[in-house]
């Protein structure tokens, strides 16, 4: 199955094939956002087409979340081999609040990213892998990475985030 039968089609400024209703208007049809419900909230997070590595703070139903996005995933819809496809971004959606204090992260030098309040380095699947809370683990959130069309189809009551 190394062949995309439709190249190109995840293209931002492309229109969903097989999708007979009106689309939301407020992100592309084709933007990748990491989408997330809980509770009876739904939110959504863009990722950046040009650059998917970012790390961001937010909270949904009053819970402190981290959003974490790095390079590493091909896009298997961008070329006519799946292989050949663009880095598109891979995501971890995590708690941010641990032993009863809330934790900022941003990117470090390395890759990693880091919590500003005790300087420990965190892996994508939210693990401390050294510093202070070296072996501690954030707790995940369901999430999906999906185009805006189908995102906003079934939760029109989302919230976007704005990236900067």
């Amino acid at each position: 199955y190394g062949d995309n039968p439709y190249p190109g089609y995840d293209d931002i400024d492309s229109s969903p094939f097989l999708f007979d209703q009106e689309a939301d208007d407020r992100l592309p049809a084709m933007q990748r956002v990491i989408g997330v419900t809980l509770d009876d909230a739904a939110a959504a997070w863009p990722i950046a087409d040009d650059d998917p590595a970012q790390v961001i703070n937010d909270e949904i139903a009053d819970m402190p979340i981290v959003v974490i996005t790095t390079e590493g995933a091909a896009s298997a819809l961008d070329a006519s081999q799946i292989s050949s496809g663009r880095d598109v971004g891979q995501s971890g959606v995590f708690r941010r609040d641990l032993d009863d204090r809330v934790l900022t992260f941003a990117f470090s030098g390395d890759g990693t990213m880091m919590d500003e309040e005790t300087g420990s380095s965190w892996s994508l699947t939210g693990e401390a892998m050294d510093g202070p809370l070296a072996g501690s683990q954030l707790r995940p959130i369901a999430h999906v990475i999906v185009f805006w069309f189908a995102w906003a189809a079934f939760q029109p009551e989302t919230r976007i985030f704005e990236l900067d």
